[in-house]
């Protein structure tokens, strides 16, 4: 039988808790302290460190203060060095702010993934040391993340407008969107072994199913009705936002489908952290070739 819910009072000091939570642990921002002032003493056990699903809504907004915070930079710098200048600092800011976290998720996956056996590659995802091919792989990751990223934020600092804006805000977003659908519809399968269970709910009011996927669809349609608000209904965000999606689904379905599951049969938050590099990956090159002039 399962716990009563807590009041909403109750709850809601949960939620945010989470929420804050989310970006502590998916960024450097300094936001610990505020964590802690939302802990009740009175119900640790409501209060935990695990990943759970309550994050995976908020995960889109760590990517936007993400973003945020790294354009501020790329802005400072373009105005005392110039736009490339610009430009590179606020990539490399944008991945530095995560603390190296999916990037981290990204190697180990690519380690597992060419693992003689199963149970090398399941070794290779508890392995805290990243092996050659993992590393070789993380290194063209970032030179094509580097070229792709840069030219979208050039482009942005050349003419930073309400349109590139939004593009921008939707390689933020839509990697950390994908992630989540790929949480729910994983917990909705119960996969064996609980193997998914850092990032399943630990409380009991958020058991999955409906209720869970309902609220997912609708933060999803938010999320890009807000970007084509920001973007003025422009054609060319929607565009990026539906190629976006079906290079997502292309990209890491295929690893999902084809290599991943087959040879882990589970996913877990490296792989989650693969998808979302992959994502972000995908939507910077559709960026640089939508947006980006000659």
């Amino acid at each position: 039988m399962s716990e009563p819910m807590p009041p909403l009072r109750t709850r809601l000091r949960v939620y945010a808790y989470e929420v804050i939570k989310t970006f502590a642990l998916f960024s450097v921002l300094p936001v610990v302290p505020l964590s802690r002032t939302l802990r009740d003493g009175d119900r640790p056990e409501l209060y935990t460190y695990s990943i759970n699903i309550i994050q995976y809504f908020a995960m889109p907004l760590v990517g936007l203060a993400k973003l945020a915070v790294a354009l501020a930079l790329a802005f400072g710098a373009a105005a005392l060095w110039g736009d490339p200048a610009g430009a590179a600092i606020g990539v490399i800011g944008y991945l530095a702010l995560s603390g190296g976290m999916h990037l981290d998720g990204f190697a180990d996956t690519m380690d597992a993934l060419f693992a003689a056996s199963s149970e090398r590659a399941e070794a290779a995802l508890r392995d805290p040391h990243v092996g050659a091919l993992g590393v070789v792989y993380l290194l063209i990751y970032l030179a094509l993340y580097g070229v792709f990223a840069g030219l979208a934020v050039d482009a942005w600092l050349a003419a930073p407008g309400p349109v590139l804006t939004a593009a921008l805000a939707t390689a933020a977003i839509s990697p950390r969107v994908f992630c989540h659908g790929l949480v729910m519809v994983s917990f909705g399968h119960g996969f064996q072994n609980d193997r998914l269970t850092k990032v399943t709910p630990p409380y009991p009011w958020w058991r999955g199913g409906r209720p869970v996927n309902l609220a997912g669809v609708a933060w999803w349609a938010v999320l890009a009705l807000a970007i084509l608000a920001v973007s003025g209904g422009s054609p060319a965000v929607l565009g990026l936002l539906v190629l976006g999606a079906l290079g997502q689904l292309a990209l890491a379905g295929y690893a999902l489908k084809q290599r991943i599951l087959p040879t882990l049969g589970f996913i877990n938050g490296d792989v989650l952290g693969f998808t979302i590099c992959l994502g972000e990956l995908t939507h910077w090159l559709l960026i640089a070739l939508i947006f980006v002039r000659a």
